[in-house]
């Protein structure tokens, strides 16, 4: 597919989408809307707008909890969890005994449901 006819047939949905939720009086949050390019044609920015309102080009996003990055490896997730992490030990340093095993029970709870998704 032509690039050309990629572009027209994104901006042809866009307007379906625009329509959409005018008609269902919904808002779309765009601060949070990005635009990721997958596949071996990734070196193209496409200028997709949503109305009047520029959709950011990135290499990776999150959804639902989880980073996916244009080349769809877990190197972002991985290393947005390890900053979690070192936040999460900073904070635990703080704590009295009681407080630091409940909390790292909550929290290695949460790391093994990501590492179960990633399974």
């Amino acid at each position: 597919m032509q690039i050309e006819q990629f572009a027209a047939r994104i901006l042809a949905y866009t307007v379906v989408y625009l329509i959409w939720f005018v008609a269902k009086k919904l808002s779309l949050n765009l601060d949070k809307t990005c635009l990721v390019t997958f596949g071996t044609q990734r070196q193209y920015k496409y200028d997709i707008k949503f109305g009047t309102v520029k959709i950011t080009n990135v290499d990776h996003c999150k959804y639902l909890g989880v980073y996916i990055d244009r080349d769809l490896k877990w190197t972002e997730h991985i290393n947005q969890l390890y900053k979690k992490c070192l936040i999460m030990l900073v904070f635990s340093i703080r704590l009295d005994k009681d407080c630091l095993i409940n909390v790292s029970r909550v929290f290695i709870l949460h790391l093994s449901i990501h590492i179960c998704f990633m399974a």
